[in-house]
């Protein structure tokens, strides 16, 4: 947090330079029309006010900030970010149509877990560009079916662009963030906007589904969603931002 801070000590300097300026010229004859230097008591006062509008657009680097926002009708994106679980069982316990919402009410009587996936997509179908699949390393892992969930989502979003993600063990908290994080400026660098980003937290372990809401504390446009049971996906917008401090 160096650079924040050194960001701050500018606007500050600039703001108590022109204060005490400023003060030193209505103390020499401003008030009563003998000042002496015009010219330095117009730069003393745009120091002193262009330092306190610096300040006030910088303060939410170095002040806590945090919101929370909920809904249940996810907004359309263009790009998805989705943890995978391994299927259980391997294969759809139905032959699909291709069509989302007959395919979603069709397996409504199973238990097939990638049942989920289909609902999380569900509200993007027309706008996803897009997609990122995650899968958990490991012998036991997600990242050996990842081919297999894009094949099945392809179906659905046939003009979507799918990237399989590095496998990541979802056991580990910080390991899964930074994967996120990285898949996030991924995106970014590909011109797609923040607000456009969506990760389903629905997918992989609990810890996963924590790091992934964790990613998106400091990307303040990035939503994550979750689908519970037979429901539609429930959207959430969480921004938290801490002081800044020399030893972060």
């Amino acid at each position: 947090m160096i650079r924040p801070l050194f960001t701050l000590l500018i606007p500050s300097w600039l703001f108590l330079l022109g204060a005490s300026w400023t003060a030193d010229g209505l103390r020499d004859g401003w008030l009563s029309g003998t000042l002496a230097d015009p010219w330095g008591l117009a730069i003393a006062l745009l120091c002193f006010l262009g330092g306190a509008f610096w300040l006030y657009h910088v303060r939410q680097a170095f002040l806590p900030l945090a919101t929370f926002r909920e809904g249940d009708r996810p907004a359309p994106h263009a790009a998805l970010v989705l943890l995978v679980s391994p299927p259980k069982p391997e294969q759809p316990p139905i032959d699909l149509s291709g069509n989302l919402n007959q395919d979603i009410a069709a397996l409504d009587a199973s238990r097939w877990n990638w049942q989920q996936l289909l609902r999380a997509i569900q509200p993007h179908v027309a706008t996803a560009r897009h997609v990122v699949l995650i899968g958990s390393s490991g012998k036991e892992g997600s990242y050996h079916h990842l081919e297999t969930c894009q094949t099945l989502l392809a179906r659905y979003l046939p003009t979507a662009t799918f990237t399989q993600a590095p496998a990541v063990d979802f056991q580990k908290l910080e390991a899964t963030r930074e994967t996120i994080e990285q898949i996030f400026a991924d995106l970014r660098q590909q011109g797609v906007p923040e607000r456009q980003i969506l990760i389903d937290v629905t997918g992989g372990t609990k810890t996963a589904s924590i790091a992934a809401a964790l990613a998106t504390l400091r990307h303040h446009r990035v939503e994550f969603q979750y689908v519970e049971g037979g429901s539609a996906p429930l959207i959430y917008n969480v921004v938290s931002q801490a002081p800044a401090t020399l030893d972060s």
